[in-house]
Parts: structure tokens; C-alpha cells; sequence
């Protein structure tokens, strides 16, 4: 009894699923009770870099730490397959962890590999009823599990576009004066150049792969004063714009790529039934387009070589280097037992979901900050990011397919990617018919090392 006793129990707060990976907070909670007069000792799990964790232990754990004497240890892994490893260690080999961040491809896992339990089971009725009202149905709706509330939502995750208005508007304004250059590149890939009467739209909110690749073109081959100079910019010009790539996305074989990348095959048209299959339209029109972009240096050198995470896109769209970028909204949090139940209402409380989204960029998933986003948050930039986030939700949520992560497809795609995108010689053709041959030659290499590892 005692040995039962002394099992560690996890269990999970889910996060809505928006086409690609979720973060979640599970909790592995000792059920003893602490000595009067000690603290409570919780280490705490999560897929974050050291300045995220840095703002998560001094604007949300440490509140609650200091009302509930409780210390947190924050412990950061680098992806959430290091995460999930690191929870099957703590099955086999406990340490006390409290908290972990993993991701919707795992919580099936976790679940049928006796890591969590449900959240209901922690829970009072009344408080559970009471916080499941203050969150969006949707998102509380995705974690029922057989008519049982096994996991509780921290945030949503979709995929958005941000930009900088003085780019776009000088794109709009500029971009004819490369009309020809940007037609001939276009021509020479798909034979016709651009469409016909293109005129580059004002809104990105309703571009598509051309005007980004217009654009692209034109702040790739303009200095642009409202760039990293834009703020330094002296009288005597000892300072002065310079040109450069002002379009990225996260690129290497990191998981980030690996999401990214799963992003812009949807954006192009695929289906999950395509997956697997390397002569599906989407795949081909995702691969030329970057390989288009990669040709006239309009990404990068990181995606060249070591590739780029998404904090390190952030980081340099934050410092004004990027001009558009696709981003995903913050890591979360979730957790398990009476006191981990305690925490999830903590967190999940308006004061700290609209702190986090204002200095996270996290998307709210309580219901009264989704009615009043315009006028909770103030700033523009961010009414416009929560309205298209909160748009994307409205048109409905799916999962990551079952075999992106499961059948390794994430992997094979990156190396195709990789050998027909940064593979080839820049100069080499980007025609449809090349780009098909490239593909047919790697996915050949990707079926002889498929048999190679079943043997």
C-alpha cells in the first residue's frame, strides 16, 4: 500500500491544436503532505529557452509560490521529444517532478503509457464546472477523452503572419521599379512570370505566394530605412540602411523546421491523406517556391547552414532585420492532482493569461479575453495579431496528422527538403519538372534508407 502510495502521479492540462503541435503542462505530483513550517519543493519541466523561463518564474510561478509557500524549480529542455524522454525517466526513475511541457503528438503517449491521469480526477466538481466556464468550449471540448474531462486548455496555438507596416507600405509603394527583374525570375520558373494584371496587394492579410515573393524581392534589393537602422539613423548618415533578406521562417531539421514546415505544406494546399506521398501538388508548389526564394537570396544565410529555431526568428524580427515572418504563439503550461488543480486555476486566471499574452505574445484561451481582446489590449499591432488568431479559430481546429511525428514522415520531409531546397547548387533550375526530378531522386534515397533501418 505504501509502495502505491508512494507512486508519482501525472497528470496533464491539454492545449488546443491548431494543425501543428500543442504545448502542454503535465504535473507529477507526490501525494504526501508537507511538514508544517516546510516548504513544498516543485520542479517544473518545460520546452522553453532561459528567457522565457526567466519571465515564467518571476511574473507566474513566483506569485504563487509566495501565497502557497511553495519553491519551483524551473527546468528547461530544448525540444519536446527531450521533454517526453525526460518523463519516461521519470516513470522509471522519480526525482519529484511536478511540471513538464509536452506537446499533442505525445499526450496519446502519456496517456496509454500510464502518465497521466485525468484532470477530473484531481478536481473538485464545482470548481472544475466553474473553470471550464471560464475558458473557451472549444478548447476545453478538445480535451475530453470518452465523455471524461482528462486534460484542461493553458493557450491556443495557430499559425500567423506578423509584419512591419513601414515595409509593407514601402513595398506597395517601390515595388514596380523591379517589375521586370521580378517577372523574368518567375518566368524562368514557371514559364508565364507573374500573373497577369498582378498588382502587389496592400493588406497581407490577403496575400498569397506571389506578392510575399514580390516583396521578398524588393526589400531584398533596397536599403531599407525602416529596418535595424531605422532608429539610428544619424544627420551625417555614419549609419545607413543596408540591404538585405527581410523574409525568414524557421529552416534546418530542428523540430521548429519540422513544424514550419508541416505550416506551409497546409498553406499550399495539403491534405493529410497526401501525406507519404511525393508527387502530391502541395509538396512540389511548397518545395519550388522555396527554392525560388533560396535562388535569389531572399532568405537567410542561417537556413544554408545550421538553419534558424523560432525564437531566433523573433529575436530578429524583433530587432527589426525581418520584415515577415510566420510565427507560433508562446510555449504553455499544464498540470495535475488537488495542488496541480490549484495551480491550473492560478494560471489561468484574466490578470496572468493577459500579462503572458502581452509579454509573450500567448493566445488567451478564456472566453472573456477572446469577447474583450480590443479593448483589454490596447497596442494595435497586438489587436490585429488576437484577431487573426481568434479568426483562424473560428474557422475550426485539427490535429497534427498521426503520422507526422509517429511514422517519422516529419524527418523524411525535412531531408527531402533538405536535398531539394539547399541540396542542390543555388543556380540550379526551379522549374516544376526539376523541382519533380530533385524530388524523385531524394525520396528514392529516403525508400533505400527506410529498408536499410528495417533490416
Amino acid at each position: 500500500m505504501r509502495r502505491i502510495l508512494r507512486r508519482l502521479l501525472v497528470d496533464g492540462l491539454v492545449v488546443l491544436g491548431i494543425l501543428v503541435n500543442v504545448g502542454f503542462l503535465l504535473i507529477n505530483l507526490r501525494p504526501e503532505r508537507p511538514h508544517l513550517g516546510r516548504r513544498t519543493k516543485a520542479r517544473v519541466l518545460l520546452r522553453a529557452s532561459e528567457p522565457r523561463i526567466k519571465w515564467m518564474r518571476e511574473n507566474q510561478f513566483a506569485e504563487f509560490a509566495i501565497a502557497k509557500d511553495v519553491d519551483f524549480e524551473l527546468v528547461g529542455a530544448r525540444t519536446f521529444e527531450e521533454v517526453h524522454q525526460k518523463l519516461l525517466e521519470e516513470k522509471q526513475h522519480p526525482t519529484g517532478l511536478l511540471l513538464a511541457d509536452v506537446d499533442d503528438e505525445h499526450a496519446d503517449e502519456l496517456k496509454d503509457g500510464g502518465l497521466v491521469r485525468p484532470i477530473a480526477d484531481g478536481a473538485d466538481p464545482a470548481e472544475l464546472r466553474q473553470t471550464l466556464r471560464e475558458l473557451m468550449a472549444e478548447a476545453t471540448a478538445r480535451g475530453v477523452v470518452d465523455g471524461k474531462q482528462w486534460y484542461l486548455p493553458k493557450r491556443a496555438l495557430v499559425n500567423v503572419a506578423v509584419y512591419l507596416r513601414p515595409a509593407i507600405e514601402d513595398a506597395y509603394l517601390h515595388w514596380e521599379e523591379d517589375r521586370k527583374a521580378i517577372d523574368a525570375a518567375l518566368k524562368e520558373a514557371n514559364g508565364v512570370g507573374l500573373p497577369k494584371d498582378f498588382r502587389l496587394r496592400r493588406t497581407p492579410d490577403r496575400w498569397d505566394s506571389f506578392d510575399l515573393f514580390v516583396a521578398a524581392w524588393t526589400w531584398a534589393h533596397h536599403p531599407a530605412r525602416w529596418a535595424e537602422a531605422s532608429r539610428r539613423i544619424s544627420a551625417d548618415t555614419k549609419v545607413a540602411p543596408v540591404v538585405a533578406p527581410r523574409v525568414a521562417w524557421p529552416c534546418g531539421d530542428s523540430e521548429d523546421g519540422s513544424d514550419e514546415l508541416l505550416n506551409a505544406l497546409y498553406r499550399h494546399g495539403m491534405t493529410e491523406e497526401q501525406l507519404g506521398r511525393f508527387d502530391a501538388p502541395p509538396l512540389l508548389d511548397t518545395l519550388q517556391w522555396q527554392a525560388l526564394f533560396r535562388k535569389h537570396g531572399l532568405l537567410p544565410a542561417q537556413c544554408e547552414s545550421g538553419g534558424l529555431e523560432q525564437r531566433e526568428v523573433n529575436g530578429l524580427f524583433h530587432e527589426r532585420k525581418l520584415a515577415w515572418v510566420p510565427i507560433d504563439q508562446a510555449d504553455s503550461l499544464w498540470l495535475h492532482g488537488r495542488l496541480a488543480f490549484q495551480i491550473a486555476r492560478f494560471l489561468s486566471q484574466r490578470g496572468l493569461q493577459q500579462r503572458e499574452t502581452e509579454a509573450e505574445g500567448m493566445l488567451p484561451v478564456r472566453e472573456d479575453l477572446r469577447q474583450d481582446y480590443p479593448i483589454a489590449f490596447r497596442l494595435d499591432w497586438m489587436q490585429r495579431m488576437l484577431d487573426a488568431s481568434f479568426r483562424q479559430l473560428e474557422r475550426g481546429t485539427a490535429d497534427t496528422p498521426s503520422g507526422w511525428a509517429g511514422d517519422d514522415w516529419d524527418e523524411k520531409y525535412l531531408k527531402l527538403r533538405q536535398a531539394v531546397v539547399y541540396g542542390r547548387a543555388k543556380d540550379a533550375p526551379v522549374t516544376l519538372s526539376a523541382i519533380r526530378e530533385a524530388v524523385q531522386h531524394a525520396s528514392r534515397g529516403l525508400t533505400a534508407e527506410a529498408v536499410h533501418d528495417a533490416r
